[in-house]
């Protein structure tokens, strides 16, 4: 028998919801309209949705919340919002998190505008082009506040088949967020007559997006219910003025294999390249694409997991402002490179994660089995910054009185099973239509990741082939850049023929892909 309702006042903002008696603090947030971090999808794993009770009954506080928040916190109120259920009233102070696109400086004004959506699992890119001078005006990108149901589609798609209401709720998040992101681009770039948007995600992502359930494409056989969707039209304001925009989704190629390749092909143009060739975009679900001698295409997805995009790191975040996004050797010492105009970092993105690791791989930090050594067994000042910490040893990027950013033991334990999971999926591949490494003539990166990642890291933490570094080349948010090709070429139809012509392969039951997954987590080609 479920017992009476609860109240509790959310401040600041003096928001206040009833929730049944088994809700938790999170959920409570949730339906209060307030979007707390919570990438693991409210397990307690990921520690980010802390809170602060200041008042009422909150009793017998989670084992959750007091194995993983320290004690002085727990002292001062602080619990985990998604363990926290038994209370009748509370006032909770939540962290103000800020949903929102960060723009880079327009590049110029607009006459006649048209958006591009790249429509990540943890990150949402947005561009503007001008269909006159067929140039990109500008481009920013934003959290996905879908996150705060986990930083990963699977378990987005839990809340889901938990409660139905949640994929409304999914979809209502991105679309007041891209209404709000395109008000403000087309008043940044004095546009007007914005009547066009094209939108590419993950094959969940794009489900999602077209209010769609699907929880049916994680269950096998995996069934694809739909790979192409239908144009949507929706109000916006621009300019001051209500307009109603055209909005094509791209086509997908396969369950786990989304729009987002088939942007990415377009942009570029594989159908022209010699094969045998290997496109990778690098996510939360990292897509592989083999184009074989004889011009076939076939793809994968290797189930990577959050960490390449910040997520289930201690502490991770979005490649947004104030996110550690590289850094940089420097005599005996390094320096920081920082997404933003923020000289104090608020956390570590991925491809600071990604860079980082490889400078301690390189200073000997860290040994091939991905261990961070003892202090006292690193020859250089550097062995200072490693700590006991309790999630293990951990690195000390940066500390001042208000924060410290470290990379810890279980940060790297992540990162490798996520590169192991693309490096195996490459091998799985290659083996099925018996192409050599030694063949491939170029492989082509993807992702935004790949402006502050080298193509020596890829290949010295074994995330690559042992390939020459000549053929390896990045192309940045291809999607994006697809999408924007989509609109000044007008070429949907196109995108719809290319995602038939892919073949997909799928890797959940292969034998072969996890003898490599074990093989292939140590580091070093």
């Amino acid at each position: 028998m479920s017992g009476p309702p609860k109240k509790i006042l959310f401040i600041p903002g003096k928001k206040e919801v009833t929730v049944s008696s088994s809700a938790s603090i999170l959920d409570a947030a949730r339906i209060a309209g307030i979007l707390l971090p919570a990438t693991c999808g409210g397990t307690g794993r990921c520690g980010r949705c802390l809170v602060k009770v200041v008042n009422g009954d909150l009793k017998d506080i989670s084992d959750v919340t007091q194995r993983n928040v320290p004690s002085e916190m727990l002292a001062q109120g602080y619990v985990l919002a998604c363990s926290e259920r038994r209370f009748t009233h509370l006032t909770v102070e939540v962290p103000v998190v800020s949903y929102n696109f960060f723009f880079s400086e327009p590049h110029a004004k607009s006459v006649e505008c048209a958006a591009a959506v790249d429509l990540g699992t943890t990150t949402i890119g947005l561009s503007l082009v001008d269909v006159v001078s067929r140039s990109k005006v500008i481009e920013g990108n934003s959290y996905n506040p879908q996150c705060i149901y986990g930083a990963d589609v699977l378990s987005r798609v839990h809340a889901i088949d938990e409660d139905k209401e949640n994929l409304r709720s999914m979809r209502e998040m991105v679309f007041s967020l891209l209404k709000k992101g395109l008000k403000r681009a087309v008043k940044t770039v004095h546009g007007r007559d914005l009547k066009r948007a094209v939108v590419a995600g993950n094959t969940i992502m794009s489900y999602i997006f077209n209010g769609l359930s699907p929880v049916e494409l994680t269950r096998y056989p995996f069934p694809l219910r739909k790979r192409v969707f239908t144009s949507q039209s929706v109000e916006m304001v621009a300019a001051g003025d209500k307009a109603q925009v055209h909005i094509d989704t791209v086509p997908v190629i396969g369950p786990f294999v989304g729009g987002d390749i088939t942007a990415g092909l377009l942009a570029v143009s594989i159908e022209e390249r010699p094969g045998p060739l290997i496109f990778v975009d690098l996510g939360t679900n990292a897509e592989i694409v083999l184009k074989t001698p004889d011009n076939h295409l076939v793809a994968t997805s290797a189930p990577a997991g959050p960490a390449f995009e910040g997520g289930n790191i201690i502490h991770g975040m979005p490649a947004v402002e104030g996110a550690i996004c590289g850094i940089e050797e420097k005599n005996d010492g390094f320096s920081l490179k920082i997404v933003g105009d923020r000289r104090t970092p608020l956390g570590i993105c991925g491809s600071g994660l990604f860079a980082v690791i490889h400078f301690l791989h390189r200073k000997g930090i860290i040994d091939k089995d991905g261990t961070i050594r003892e202090s006292y067994h690193i020859k250089s000042e550097l062995g200072d910054r490693v700590v006991q910490g309790e999630n293990g040893r951990a690195f000390v990027l940066f500390r001042s009185p208000e924060i410290t950013i470290t990379v810890n033991q279980s940060d790297i334990r992540n990162f490798q099973l996520a590169k192991s999971a693309v490096r195996s999926a490459i091998e799985v591949l290659l083996r099925k239509a018996d192409v050599q490494i030694k063949d491939l003539k170029e492989i082509i990166v993807a992702g935004a990741m790949g402006l502050h990642i080298t193509a020596e890291a890829l290949v010295e933490l074994n995330v690559l082939p042992p390939v020459e570094i000549s053929k390896i080349s990045f192309t940045g948010n291809a999607a994006l850049r697809g999408c924007e090709r989509i609109i000044l070429d007008e070429c949907i139809d196109k995108a719809f023929e290319l995602a038939e012509r892919v073949a997909h392969l799928e890797l959940s039951d292969s034998d072969e892909f996890k003898k490599y997954f074990l093989e292939l987590v140590r580091f070093g080609p």
